[in-house]
């Protein structure tokens, strides 16, 4: 009897198949990633230090991703990523965090965005909108920039980044599993 009432709830379940793709610390680089030399690995993860206070400084840090391709069977793709941000500035001058995506190659689209003062240690969290087999890569570029001779300003961006994680989720059908395995599987 017990054999065969776990075999029913095999037949009739739909199991979750979320998926955690990358779960780094970000203590180095990822596989396949690029990172401008602005970006520091650090105990705590990668950080980004950038002041400007002179005239038509415009100083930046850039990290690119590597691809992911959405399986199939992947219904929703969500980043998040654990950060700590301060961004000042004053003047004729602007810093600023952003956090993009991009779907097979094409135009970048803003998850986050933030320009002027901000400070936050709140994570980043966003679902990406996707479909099969679409290719997904992500930036995130911090800057600081000041304006003319005569009125410079300045503007800072102190920025780390650390526990990403990238987590595909969707279902499984028993499709993916044969009758022969579940059949053959011992349950005692």
């Amino acid at each position: 009897m017990g054999r065969l009432a776990v075999t029913a709830l095999l037949l009739t379940a739909v199991a979750s198949a979320d998926q955690v793709w990358w779960d780094y610390d970000l203590r180095s680089n990822p596989p396949g990633w690029t990172f401008t030399d602005t970006w520091e690995f650090i105990p705590e993860g990668v950080y980004l230090y950038e002041t400007t206070n002179g005239p038509y400084q415009y100083k930046y840090g850039e990290i690119l991703t590597a691809g992911v391709v959405v399986p199939p069977d992947c219904d929703s793709v969500v980043l998040h990523v654990e950060q700590d941000l301060y961004m000042t500035s004053w003047g004729n001058a602007f810093s600023g965090a952003e956090l993009q995506y991009r779907i097979d190659e094409g135009d970048w689209i803003y998850l986050f965005h933030q320009l002027v003062s901000y400070q936050s240690t709140s994570p980043l969290h966003y679902e990406v909108p996707a479909s099969a087999w679409d290719l997904i890569e992500f930036r995130f570029e911090g800057f600081a920039c000041t304006g003319s001779e005569m009125y410079p300003g300045e503007a800072h961006i102190d920025w780390l980044l650390y526990d990403l994680t990238l987590t595909l989720y969707g279902t499984l059908s028993l499709e993916q599993s044969t009758w022969g395995a579940i059949k053959g599987a011992s349950f005692y």
